[in-house]
């Protein structure tokens, strides 16, 4: 196993709604590519949770509705960060789901849920983070790329 990068970051609310791009260059070809990826926390603490879903109730409900509701039936609140992979022009794909751990892989001729099949060839490669929601004062991040 050689291990093409390790990076971490410490993102915020200011962080939310971006994407985070992260080039790495592959020098030679391997028969395998794998990224685990994680962050925490993967919940928003309830304190910090509910202020901002009370400030998003009126725009998503109206005034007969909200009357039936309160913020707390909305808790649990989760961060949402999502990892797609690109090879040169070629976008192989995003796994979208809440899973704050995440253990991604391709070869030529198969791959995990979310991403295509494709030759682990020399050359520029990219992961993008799509930060969708950070409502966490800290989030931490974790990205590992191996080749075989």
């Amino acid at each position: 196993m050689t291990l093409i990068l390790a990076q971490q970051w410490r993102l915020s609310p200011q962080d939310e709604r971006r994407q985070l791009k992260v080039p790495f260059v592959l020098t030679e070809s391997y028969q395998k590519l794998r990224l685990t990826f994680s962050y925490t926390p993967s919940q928003v603490a309830p304190a910090e949770a509910l202020p901002v879903i009370t400030a998003a109730l009126p725009t998503a409900f109206t005034a007969t509705e909200r009357a039936k509701l309160q913020a707390a039936d909305f808790l649990p609140l989760d961060n949402l960060i999502t990892v797609s992979l690109a090879c040169g022009a070629d976008y192989l794909g995003c796994y979208h789901n809440k899973s704050a751990t995440q253990q991604l892989w391709l070869t030529c001729d198969q791959s995990s849920w979310g991403l295509l099949p494709h030759e682990i060839a020399a050359g520029p490669w990219e992961v993008q983070l799509s930060t969708h929601c950070l409502r966490s004062h800290l989030v931490e991040v974790n990205l590992r790329i191996e080749a075989i």
